[in-house]
């Protein structure tokens, strides 16, 4: 039986990349076909015809399946924070699916790594507001896309407050630096991250001293 679903999931998989249809479109068939496959199996399927971005697609545990069906509408409600990684990374669950959301268009101070190595000035303060705002409360998103970490990019929204944008104004991020994607405005996060240095709030109060988490990253890998 299992190894039927195996057949069928990754048959699917290729015919509906061959007939062009369009990845997310693709990711809702392939969500319920693999409710099927053991979890640990839907990291061995592979086929040679699969382009780079549904194979890794298909290389992802069912979590993440249910993170791309969930992205097909505007906004993604009935989930609760179940976790804090750092001030700008949580994960919310929903009847037994666990998704990891990275809050798009900011970037808070880098946290400790394993190796022991001190974090970024402001990073526990960062992670510590993001989770009074969030922990264990119901929130809402709307999805960009993914990023190369296989974490949801999401607008967080709690009782109409715009979280992303709350850790900007709480000078506890700032505006990403990065490449953004397609369709998302950051000028309101540039607006609230010049309001927030002019008045010095959070990791601005560092005034000089202060360095962006993008050049952090630069010299702490």
């Amino acid at each position: 039986m299992e190894q039927r679903a195996e057949s069928e999931y990754s048959q699917e998989a290729s015919r509906l990349i061959v007939n062009g249809r369009r990845k997310r479109e693709a990711a809702r068939v392939l969500f319920h076909l693999a409710a099927k496959v053991p979890r640990h199996k839907l990291f061995r399927l592979r086929r040679p015809d699969l382009n780079r971005a549904m194979r890794r697609l298909l290389l992802v545990p069912l979590v993440y399946l249910c993170a791309c069906h969930a992205a097909d509408t505007t906004a993604n409600s009935a989930f609760r924070v179940i976790a804090v990684l750092d001030g700008d990374t949580i994960r919310v669950a929903r009847e037994g699916a666990v998704i990891p959301i990275r809050l798009i268009g900011i970037d808070a101070p880098e946290s400790s790594k394993r190796d022991g190595k001190p974090g970024q000035p402001y990073s526990r303060a960062a992670k510590k507001h993001l989770a009074h705002l969030v922990l264990q409360k119901p929130v809402e998103w709307v999805s960009y896309g993914t990023d190369d970490y296989r974490r949801v990019l999401g607008v967080v929204h709690l009782g109409g407050v715009n979280v992303n944008l709350e850790m900007v104004r709480a000078g506890l991020a700032e505006a990403y630096r990065g490449r953004l994607q397609p369709g998302f405005d950051d000028s309101p996060y540039r607006q609230a991250e010049k309001e927030a240095r002019q008045a010095r709030r959070g990791m601005w109060a560092q005034g000089h001293q202060y360095v962006s988490p993008y050049e952090w990253r630069k010299t702490h890998p």
